[in-house]
């Protein structure tokens, strides 16, 4: 992306709270804030104050937009739950709050109709001038597989997850996690921003996302 800014900076070294978690931290007891949403890098993975962990950030790994090109391909979607089970298992016990994907519909029209976004894909008379992509078809597809990415991993975390004998022990983790309340409104989200044209069509259990022709 470093050929769409001007002068060819990168996001390298940011706000850099990867390595000032802890200043971070003791900066948001300071202030008394109480609660921290914050995202695991899909690439990395790290901990915590009272945390909303988002599952992914716009940070598709190098190697699956090298090998399928991400998010147009269907195979991301059992790769992105793979990702989150790991998240699921590792984090679990001490993050009540999940997020599946930040923003949705930002990451589909950014990314891949005006390729603003990585990984800057879109029509060359877009705002990106993109080399590559087609403002007028990928933006469905990519939102489309993020949709079924979100209905398997909310799927997977209800069925393996959120009644384990282990979270039954962690009553308060089971009252406090609302990953089930989570996937609805961001069905609602992007079933009123979309301006994409993508429509939800329940099948079994209400979770089948398709495409309307």
């Amino acid at each position: 992306m470093a050929d769409k800014i001007a002068d060819k900076s990168n996001g390298d070294v940011a706000d850099n709270t990867y390595h000032l978690y802890k200043e971070d931290v003791h900066m948001m007891k300071e202030m008394g804030m109480d609660a921290y949403r914050f995202s695991i890098s899909w690439s990395r993975i790290l901990p915590r104050v009272q945390s909303f962990v988002t599952l992914f950030h716009y940070d598709t790994p190098q190697a699956l937009e090298d090998k399928y090109n991400g998010f147009l391909s269907p195979n991301i979607i059992n790769d992105y739950k793979d990702y989150a089970e790991i998240c699921f298992k590792e984090f679990g016990d001490r993050v009540k709050h999940w997020i599946t994907f930040n923003e949705p519909w930002i990451f589909c029209s950014k990314a891949y109709a005006s390729g603003t976004y990585a990984p800057g894909r879109c029509s060359p008379w877009e705002m990106g001038k993109c080399s590559v992509g087609d403002s007028g078809r990928e933006p469905y597809t990519a939102c489309h597989h993020q949709l079924l990415a979100h209905a398997e991993t909310v799927r997977l975390y209800r069925e393996k997850y959120q009644f384990t004998e282990e979270v039954v022990r962690q009553s308060q983790f089971i009252h406090d996690n609302d990953l089930h309340r989570r996937s609805a409104k961001l069905s609602f989200i992007i079933q009123n921003y979309l301006l994409l044209g993508i429509h939800f069509q329940p099948g079994p259990g209400g979770r089948v996302c398709q495409y309307r022709h």
